[in-house]
């Protein structure tokens, strides 16, 4: 199949990958959002890493049931690891709050 590459760092560029004959499956593929947004890995077991690509303030997460889980602020930054080790398995949702306010989801395996 064709995939869409993307690098965050050094530079921000773009190509396309095309992938034939593979027999192994694809894992890990992180997505950006129209942002330009990224979580990886995703899904996570021990650490997830928040890359953002337009600002945003603070981040909250939540559990499937809307339970509050973390939460923070970047100071500045547009990067920000997560530990994530004492999630339960599950569906999250980070919310980004800011000028654009929205909402990644991952999943947590053990």
């Amino acid at each position: 199949g064709t995939y869409y590459v993307t690098a965050i760092t050094p530079c921000f560029v773009t190509d396309t990958l095309v992938v034939t004959d593979c027999d192994q499956e694809i894992d890990n593929v992180n997505e950006l959002n129209a942002f330009g947004d990224m979580l990886m890995p995703n899904p996570v077991t021990n650490s997830l890493r928040l890359v953002t690509g337009t600002a945003a303030e603070a981040w909250t997460i939540s559990d499937s049931r809307g339970r509050i889980v973390a939460q923070g602020t970047f100071n500045g930054m547009n990067q920000i690891d997560i530990d994530t080790r004492e999630y339960a398995t599950g569906v999250y949702f980070l919310r980004l709050e800011g000028n654009d306010p929205r909402v990644l989801e991952f999943l947590k395996i053990d």
